[in-house]
């Protein structure tokens, strides 16, 4: 699978994140704090196992960690979740998947994909 996103960096490490579009990828190359002013890609190995959160992400996210994530804990959305809920990525990780999936909130109903797992060296990424 192939996947996108604008940055400053050419490396790719736990919680960065990757649209499934360029189109939403290109969003970010120019949007102050996130992003940057390149558009990489990269292409998930196909060994790779994806933790999908695009229906059910709250039921699914705490059954496959074993510990109870709600809406309720700040008033997280599931992408701020991923993102800010202490240890989750890593949590994810120890459960077998290398990526989350799920929808973002910018732009509106991006398919986005975070990684997980702190190795992320097998993963080849190139400036478009």
């Amino acid at each position: 699978m192939k996947i996108y996103r604008a940055s400053k960096d050419d490396y790719i490490g736990q919680g960065f994140s990757f649209a499934e579009k360029k189109e939403d990828a290109k969003a970010y190359l120019d949007n102050p704090g996130f992003g940057g002013a390149c558009l990489f890609s990269a292409k998930i190995p196909a060994n790779h196992k994806i933790l999908d959160l695009t229906d059910e992400a709250w039921t699914t996210l705490s059954a496959t960690i074993g510990r109870d994530i709600t809406p309720d804990m700040g008033g997280y959305m599931i992408s701020q979740a991923i993102q800010l809920v202490p240890g989750l990525l890593d949590d994810i990780a120890d459960s077998g998947y290398d990526w989350v999936r799920y929808i973002d909130d910018y732009p509106i109903g991006c398919v986005t994909l975070t990684v997980c797992s702190s190795d992320a060296e097998d993963i080849e990424i190139s400036e478009l």
